[in-house]
């Protein structure tokens, strides 16, 4: 409400209380003349000159000063009635306000999932990294007692848009085998930075960048870019970086497999002075000394959910369809849903990605180049037979249906697939 109508409403204010006082005194004068003046003539009959005229000057003013209270009145009702009308007025314009504001935050959030599955989805290694990054670190935040609005929608889009500074490192780099050189790790630690310098030319995301900036500094301040330490690292950062080592530990890397849950956990008690369990730390090529990367609080808030974080899904299926808006969009769904996704735009890359990495499910368009989805169906059986494939076309016949069938397809599906349908299938195809 503009501040000219809010400056009218408590002038209107104002002038009702100044009636209701005027009508309040109105009011108990009246009582006080009539009360005072008619037992003195009637009752006690006073015998001075002049005291009739006197009564009927009294009860004229009495008479007028009624008459005044009843108008003062009306008039204190209809300013109260008008009050109370600016007043709702206000109260739906401020819900309006609340309503769009959350609209268009929800908007931002969906659109930022969106960008970043894709992203994702087109790495083999981390699909469905930032999603589950954000899960751990909601749980995390729970387990802290973390119930501030602000906060907490902080730490969402900082989990998001954690990695968003990789986009700027040559792939080679990230996907490299072998060893980093020092120039690889170098440039590797620069994608804090890059994330922030994007982050911070947007207004509304400034506070978002530098916990972006600061998401691989550690306790001891042996990280990067600041080498922050202790009580100058602020919480979000320090959550999130719990979050995404887990996630990293426990994920496929060019040069190693996933770790257990196990070992991850017991990883992170080590590197955050927790008591940890050395043998199994050196069972799998870990440091046995503790060391002081991760805040020790924020680790035993992570670990103390139990199945509440272990639980989450971690699935993986691949999409491929050489339209990426269709790989895009079901990416994003099955991503928000907790699986890791990867995409292909023919069957020969998908292949290539599923001999480099075993899947859980295939969704696969069935008109393409090079290789239709029957035909890439057949190879995937041939390297996992009991992978469960899905064939989706814009051309649905039901020949078509029944030699998808005939073929050993899961389901044969018309396009575009609806989130309903999408979750529906997957549920059957990967029960939990």
């Amino acid at each position: 409400m503009p501040s000219s109508e809010i400056k009218e409403k408590d002038s209107i204010r104002l002038r009702s209380n100044t009636y209701f006082i005027l009508s309040l005194i109105c009011g108990v004068s009246f009582l006080l003349l009539l009360t005072l003046s008619g037992p003195l003539y009637f009752r006690y009959k006073i015998p001075y000159p002049g005291f009739s005229s006197f009564l009927s000057g009294v009860i004229l003013l009495s008479v007028n000063l009624a008459i005044l209270f009843g108008i003062v009145g009306v008039m204190q009702s209809r300013l109260q009635r008008k009050i109370a009308s600016w007043e709702e007025t206000l109260g739906k314009s401020i819900k309006i306000q609340e309503g769009e504001f959350k609209d268009r935050q929800a908007t931002l959030l969906q659109m930022i999932r969106f960008l970043v599955g894709f992203i994702e989805s087109k790495d083999p290694y981390r699909g469905g990294h930032s999603e589950r990054v954000c899960q751990y670190a909601l749980k995390i935040a729970e387990s802290l007692g973390i119930t501030n609005g602000r906060e907490l929608n902080d730490l969402v889009y900082a989990c998001y848009l954690h990695d968003l500074g990789r986009i700027f490192i040559p792939r080679h780099v990230w996907d490299k085998p072998g060893e980093l050189t020092q120039e690889d790790y170098q440039q590797i630690k620069q994608h804090p930075v890059f994330g922030e310098t994007v982050l911070s030319t947007l207004p509304g995301l400034v506070t978002i960048a530098q916990f972006v900036r600061h998401h691989h500094e550690r306790e001891d301040g042996l990280g990067y870019p600041d080498s922050l330490s202790g009580n100058a690292l602020p919480l979000i950062p320090k959550i999130i970086a719990v979050a995404n080592a887990y996630d990293a530990m426990s994920s496929l890397r060019p040069y190693r497999p996933p770790f257990p849950p196990e070992v991850a956990q017991e990883e992170l008690r080590r590197c955050s002075g927790l008591d940890f369990n050395a043998d199994i730390m050196s069972k799998y090529g870990f440091k046995s000394q503790s060391e002081r990367r991760f805040d020790p609080h924020v680790v035993t808030a992570f670990l103390g959910n139990g199945k509440k974080i272990w639980g989450i899904s971690k699935k993986k299926i691949m999409v491929v369809d050489d339209n990426y808006l269709t790989c895009w969009s079901l990416a994003t769904i099955m991503t928000r849903e907790g699986y890791e996704v990867t995409t292909a735009e023919n069957g020969i890359e998908a292949l290539e990605k599923i001999r480099e990495r075993s899947v859980d499910m295939v969704i696969t368009d069935l008109i393409m180049p090079e290789m239709d989805g029957f035909e890439l169906m057949e190879e995937v059986k041939k390297i996992s037979p009991a992978v469960p494939v899905v064939i989706m076309t814009c051309y649905y016949l039901p020949e078509n249906a029944r030699e998808a069938k005939q073929k050993g397809a899961f389901e044969f599906v018309e396009k575009p697939l609806k989130p309903e349908k999408l979750q529906e299938i997957i549920r059957k195809a990967l029960p939990a």
